[in-house]
């Protein structure tokens, strides 16, 4: 037995090697991606993707009917592309849904405050949107508050609290302690 590769692993193994190289696809306009040459410098290969799924290369190998390896890193960066974006969407929370109790919850943008931006989530389960909020019905600063609670019960004083969250005084300022 024979331990050759066929033509087709061969690209795909090439298509390996520009991807751990650092190649990556260019993309141009809906659809039209600029691959560099692996072998020429300066020389950059046309992939065009459509619709149904179907790519078309400028290439010499995909011109004899071959599927290329510039079409095979095309896909393999897509893909990789796509699996990124779905772990970033779905991130493991420890709060579940306010409504339902599910843990199935992802990230679904976020909301501008006074304040700044809210991260909103979305529940797979009821899909019904929220914000985490650690303490309801309080409008200021919310990590302050959560900070200045923290320090409360491991039992710094209140004036040690306030100066914990008060800002440093300026050069050439002096505090004064009572």
């Amino acid at each position: 037995m024979t331990d050759e590769k066929t033509p087709y692993q061969l690209r795909k193994e090439r298509s390996a090697q520009m991807a751990s190289a650092g190649i990556t696809p260019a993309h141009d306009a809906e659809g039209v991606y600029w691959i560099p040459s692996q072998t020429v410098a300066g020389r950059r290969y046309k992939v065009v993707m459509q619709q149904n799924g179907w790519c078309d290369c400028s290439c010499p190998d995909n011109g004899e009917g071959h599927l290329c390896k510039h079409i095979i890193l095309l896909k393999f960066y897509l893909r990789a592309r796509e699996q990124a974006h779905e772990e970033k969407r779905s991130v493991a929370v420890t709060t579940p849904c306010p409504e339902c109790g599910s843990g199935e919850i992802q990230k679904d943008g976020t909301r501008k405050t006074t304040l700044g931006r809210k991260q909103k989530w979305l529940c797979n389960a009821c899909g019904k949107r929220f914000v985490i909020e650690p303490i309801k019905n309080i409008k200021g600063n919310m990590e302050a508050v959560v900070l200045c609670m923290d320090l409360y019960f491991k039992g710094v004083s209140y004036r040690g609290i306030k100066d914990s969250i008060q800002p440093s005084a300026s050069v050439g300022q002096v505090r004064y302690a009572r």
